[in-house]
This record gives structure tokens, sequence and C-alpha cells, in this order.
């Protein structure tokens, strides 16, 4: 059974429930955590210092986002595959291709090599390789020790994208979008931004259409409007 786990607080609660009602009719399990004053799903305790920003300008820290996805790792036995997706992404399309492929363990999503190639130093590994907004899991022992990585790298660095990062090791493998590598024997597929994690609103609409997950991240948020328009 695939599930498709989402978090968040009272702030993005609109946004939460268009996912969770997308999620539904699309035939998903939906796995919501409550960050506070959300009104439904699993309460999940976070702290202030989670939402800091402790390393680069406008992302806090984000230590639960790892926590959340070990939590539904080691809680759900009903569940042997899952996508952790942030409160501002919404599946417009099922997503049963990625769990189709065989011998990974872990997915995430790569953006487009240009991407890169406007930054430099720690913003190059924030924002130039990949986003931690959508991620896909199986439940193997492979995944949970990736995980615990995840999570590791991300104290140490002071954020989940950044943590991920280096957990993937992906600035040694940006180039391989559409492979399956393998990092410290953890088998991770690389999936395109473009079609699994789309943030790219500013492009001609023609173009979202390829998306199957949106990501209306902070700058984009206009376009969550645009789309479901009440």
């Amino acid at each position: 059974m695939i599930g498709v786990t989402t978090f968040g607080d009272v702030k993005f609660k609109d946004m939460l429930d268009t996912s969770v009602g997308q999620l539904l009719s699309l035939d998903y399990a939906p796995i919501v955590y409550d960050l506070g004053g959300l009104g439904y799903g699993r309460q999940f305790k976070t702290t202030a210092e989670e939402f800091e920003d402790d390393s680069v300008k406008n992302c806090g820290r984000f230590t639960f986002k790892p926590r959340i996805a070990i939590d539904v790792l080691q809680g759900y036995p009903d569940i042997n595959k899952f996508i952790c997706m942030d409160a501002d992404c919404i599946m417009m399309e099922r997503v049963d291709e990625v769990f189709e492929e065989k011998g990974w363990d872990v997915a995430i999503t790569v953006r487009p090599l240009w991407e890169a190639k406007q930054w430099s130093g720690k913003e190059k590994i924030m924002r130039g390789y990949l986003n931690s907004g959508v991620v896909f899991f199986r439940k193997t022992l492979g995944a949970d020790f990736f995980l615990t990585k995840w999570l590791n790298e991300t104290i140490k660095h002071g954020q989940d994208q950044i943590g991920l990062a280096y957990a993937s090791n992906i600035m040694d493998h940006h180039n391989q979008c559409g492979e399956i590598i393998n990092v410290d024997g953890v088998k991770i597929k690389l999936l395109p931004t473009t079609i699994y994690n789309y943030y790219y609103f500013n492009k001609p609409k023609e173009d979202w259409k390829q998306a199957k997950i949106f990501h209306f991240k902070h700058g984009m948020r206009k376009a969550y409007s645009e789309v479901f328009s009440k």
C-alpha cells in the first residue's frame, strides 16, 4: 500500500485541505501530521528551534521532516511505500510508475543542471542540486539507514535540504538524473523536479502540464490561487 505523508500547522490549513482532497480523489492514503493548530491528523511535537533560520536566509532548519519520515517508516505497518510532501506540495496525478521500477530504497527530486549554475558555495548546495519538498521511500533497511543519515546531516548542517544533499551526495551525481545511484549501500533513484516537484510557475502554463506534483514554494504562492481558484 502506498501512503502519502504531508504535514503543517494552521498557517498551511488551506493548502493541506486541498492536498488531502487531491490525494483522496487519486485514491491514495493521506497520512497527515499536525504540527500545530491544524485540527486533524497525527499530533507531532516540534520545537521553535526547528523553524529557526540556522543556515540560509528564509529557510528554517526543518529537522522535523526526516523525523516525520522515520515515524512513518517505523509506525505504519500497512504502508510499505510512501511519499513525503511539504505542506505546499499538491499531487495532480498518480505517480505509481515511480514505484513500479524496482531496485531503489529512496527517490529524490533533482533540479535541472542549469539551476546549479546560478549559485555558488553553500547556496549552491542548498538551491542548486535538489529540492527536499518531495521524497519517495520504500520500507527497506536502506531507507531506514538513509533517514538516520539525513537527520544527522540536517542537524550537522542546520537545514533539511542541505542535509539531504549531503546524505545523498548529490553534488557528485547531479548529471545522473533518471538513474539509480549507490551511496553507502543505499540505492537512490534520481527523479526530475520538472515532473515530480514542479515549482517553475514562471514558465508558460503549457509547460506546467508535464508536472504530476506541484510545489507552491515560497515565492510561488500566487500560482496556487491560479490553479485552485475558488
